[in-house]
């Protein structure tokens, strides 16, 4: 068994006739972060990419929703929590829009959380 350690790249940088693969895995990280310089190849297959500024929102999000704690059950907490997990899950690929709705449906038994949520939830339908 290897000691190798791996990370996920905070750039991908091709020189030359260099080539890069990413299958069934995540690239976190902006864009203009993936260059290709001369005849370097890029591919992407199966595979997610998600950006900063997305990550971000999650963060953001699942800080408020510890900030709402006190407002909610045990239960229903976990439950918001769980539908939260889900809808970063399905970030940027076609189930996204059924999670969507899903987390939205479950703030909605919540007025005081949904409030809280709101710029969040129009932050999220750009990725609709």
């Amino acid at each position: 068994m290897s000691n190798k350690k791996f990370h996920n790249p905070a750039a991908i940088m091709l020189v030359g006739n260099a080539k890069a693969y990413i299958t069934r895995g995540t690239f976190l990280g902006d864009n203009a972060k993936i260059i290709a310089k001369g005849n370097s190849q890029f591919f992407s297959q199966d595979s997610t990419h998600i950006s900063t500024d997305v990550i971000a929102l999650y963060v953001s999000m699942e800080s408020e929703l510890f900030k709402q704690k006190g407002n909610l059950k045990e239960s229903e907490y976990q439950k918001l929590l769980n539908e939260l997990q889900m809808l970063n899950k399905h970030q940027g690929k076609p189930s996204f829009p059924q999670a969507y709705k899903g987390f939205v449906a479950s703030l909605s038994d919540h007025a005081t959380v949904l409030t809280a949520f709101a710029p969040y939830i129009a932050q999220l339908a750009q990725h609709l």
